[in-house]
């Protein structure tokens, strides 16, 4: 039994069961028995003497009636699965001496499309009772319709293309989708659901990722990296992903270019952190849910990233001064290797898109944005930063400075030349005027100083304590900061405008959400800035605008975000910058309980700003409708566990202490 028409008279036989069980589970059991005696006899001429036998033998068994159901339809569907997962073969046929190979299922895909829509209502129907059968089901007729070939005839025959509406053929299988089983749990030879569903129907892929791309976006506070291994859903998307580097790269390339096109930062996100996945699969598998033997088989990186597998390896790795240096001198030999294939026409037309696209070297330090925060925090490192045991040495400083402003140049400038120079210059004015401000790195933690990128740095016997500095000092340098990059914009504009050039939005500095956290490298570096400082940073990194001493905005600012919006801002600010220094600290310290102190002693300096933006939050009217409280909740999740993250060494901060208190009882 092959045909469809078959099956499909089964399939029917099944709906009808259902739909009498689900009306009336008091039929008589002779008639049961009956129905299931026609059912699994063709031949009816013995039908009366068969019912007495099987109706004697299952009163003895002291079966009743819904269990005989519950036994033809689990028969039926073993049935149909049986014979499905026949249909799939590979053999050598002969016709007229002749040979040719059939590869897959025996059932066309045009049939399989018919198969389909008579399954739609079977599986739905099952799943209410009959789960385990559902899910066989689901699984038989998917690796049938994935077998299934377009061609009727094979070489060296003529071939007839099966042709069908693509309209139709979306339908059906979007309503399979959304019928689709989750699982986590992968064996050694079954293909995941949900690989086969992306191979049967692209659609159903971007329908997949614009789900976590839409919950993602409208809930600010939700811990993407971890929710992505929690939830079932994701998690069985994640490993569909490290299944199939393949669709793993159209995957990074579709979120690339949804990037490209909207500038959107939680588009950004969702691609950082789905590469950070798959990675983090393929480094330990069994954290997963993959078993030993099936994380074995799991191809290399290189499948993943097949055209910069070495530059991928040096932003994978530690966080170190050493490997930046060697990460910079590696990006420039790839720039200057590009330059040998162009000329200076060619950089403003095609090759520009080239430059930013998905394969280049600009989407992948995209993809680690630990390395725009180290470099940032390098382009601010004091006098006695020196890598290795030497002495102090006045060039190993400006090697170190010259490489993070490099880095910032090609993070924010990867297209145009000019704009880069400019932009390099701006870097390292703005490392030196940090210095002729007093802000200098002499008052590094020693203890950061000692282990950051494994520097070993010689302390200064002529420096006694230092003063504090203060948010009148944090102000004066920002506001150079911001007057230099608002000069910047004019120029970078008034030079795309004179070459014709058209901005995109994410390269336009004008609307660099980047160019306003490069200062919180002071954060993280400078050891001290009192919080009045650290609030002017951290302001002007979630707003633009300069912090004046009244807790005013400057007039400068570009914008007016409404209340919400820039509290909003405020908070999921520090949440995602602490994630990236817990990340700095694992790799330069050698004990936990180092890295420990130091990312909770930036905590301690982030609090106020951090209070000061969940009472706006508060403060604001809630609304289920809005999903104003569902936001709630998972702000107090991630404030819980920043919170926790801080130990005995973080005590007595009442006002942490009493926003806490004002949240949860907000959610009760």
């Amino acid at each position: 039994m092959s045909r469809v028409e078959e099956i499909t008279a089964i399939l029917t036989e099944i709906a009808f069961h259902l739909q009498s069980q689900q009306e009336d589970f008091n039929t008589n059991l002779t008639s049961t028995i009956s129905s299931l005696n026609q059912t699994l006899n063709l031949n009816n001429n013995e039908g009366e003497s068969r019912v007495r036998v099987l109706e004697t033998t299952l009163s003895l068994m002291c079966f009743k009636t819904p269990q005989v159901f519950n036994l033809m339809v689990e028969d039926l569907v073993q049935t149909i699965v049986t014979v499905l997962k026949s249909s799939i073969m590979c053999k050598v046929l002969r016709f007229q001496k002749e040979e040719f190979l059939q590869i897959g299922s025996s059932i066309s895909r045009f049939d399989c499309e018919e198969l389909v829509k008579a399954c739609l209502d079977i599986i739905g129907r099952l799943e209410e009772h009959h789960g385990t059968l559902s899910h066989m089901l689901f699984r038989a007729v998917l690796r049938v319709t994935a077998s299934a070939s377009s061609h009727q005839i094979l070489s060296p025959f003529p071939y007839i293309r099966s042709i069908q509406q693509c309209h139709q053929k979306n339908t059906s299988f979007s309503k399979l989708h959304s019928l689709m089983p989750e699982e986590i749990s992968i064996s050694d030879n079954d293909i995941p659901l949900r690989l086969l569903m992306w191979y049967l129907d692209p659609l159903t892929l971007k329908h997949d990722i614009s789900s976590i791309l839409s919950e993602s976006s409208t809930r600010p506070f939700l811990y993407l990296k971890k929710e992505m291994h929690e939830r079932m859903r994701w998690r069985s998307i994640v490993l569909s992903l490290v299944l199939s580097p393949t669709i793993f790269i159209q995957t990074r390339a579709l979120l690339h270019n949804w990037f490209l096109v909207t500038g959107s930062t939680s588009v950004l996100q969702l691609q950082i952190v789905v590469v950070l996945s798959v990675l983090d699969v393929l480094a330990q598998p069994i954290r997963w849910g993959l078993s030993m033997e099936m994380g074995s088989k799991l191809p290399f990186s290189q499948a993943y990233f097949p055209h910069k597998q070495p530059l991928l390896l040096l932003l994978a790795g530690t966080v170190s001064c050493k490997t930046f240096l060697e990460l910079v001198h590696f990006i420039k030999e790839l720039i200057l290797q590009g330059d040998d294939h162009s000329d200076l026409v060619s950089k403003r037309s095609s090759i520009n898109a080239r430059m930013i696209d998905h394969k280049s070297t600009w989407a992948l330090l995209m993809n680690f944005p630990v390395w725009f925060y180290f470099s940032a925090s390098l382009l601010f490192s004091g006098r006695n930063c020196t890598i290795g045991a030497g002495k102090t040495q006045l060039h190993d400083l400006e090697k170190i400075r010259d490489a993070a402003s490099r880095y910032l140049t090609w993070i924010l400038s990867p297209t145009n030349e000019y704009l880069s120079d400019l932009l390099l210059n701006f870097f390292t004015e703005k490392s030196r005027s940090f210095e002729k401000h007093g802000l200098d790195t002499h008052n590094v933690n020693a203890s950061v100083r000692r282990k950051l990128g494994k520097l070993k740095v010689r302390e200064n016997k002529d420096t006694t304590a230092s003063k504090e500095y203060d948010g009148h000092a944090m102000r004066l340098w920002l506001n150079e900061f911001h007057d230099c990059h608002e000069t910047f914009c004019k120029r970078a504009v008034n030079d795309r405008e004179l070459i014709g050039e058209k901005t995109q939005k994410i390269l336009d500095p004008r609307h660099s959400l980047l160019f306003r956290r490069i200062p919180l490298g002071i954060f993280i570096w400078v050891s001290d800035i009192n919080e009045e400082a650290c609030q002017c940073l951290f302001h002007y990194a979630a707003s633009g605008s300069i912090l004046l001493h009244d807790n005013k905005k400057s007039a400068m600012s570009s914008r007016k975000s409404d209340e919400k919006e820039e509290a909003i801002e405020g908070v999921r600010l520090v949440f995602d910058l602490f994630d990236v220094i817990e990340e700095i600290a694992e790799s330069i310290f050698d004990k936990e309980s180092e890295g420990a102190e130091f990312v909770c002693r930036l905590k301690v300096k982030a609090v106020r700003f951090l209070v000061m933006h969940m009472e706006k939050l508060l403060s604001l009217q809630t609304d289920e409708a809005d999903g104003s409280m569902l936001m709630l909740t998972h702000l107090q999740r991630r404030l819980s566990m920043w919170k926790h993250q801080l130990g005995k060494n973080f005590q007595g901060y009442e006002d942490l202490d009493e926003i806490c208190n004002a949240l949860r009882l907000k959610l009760a």
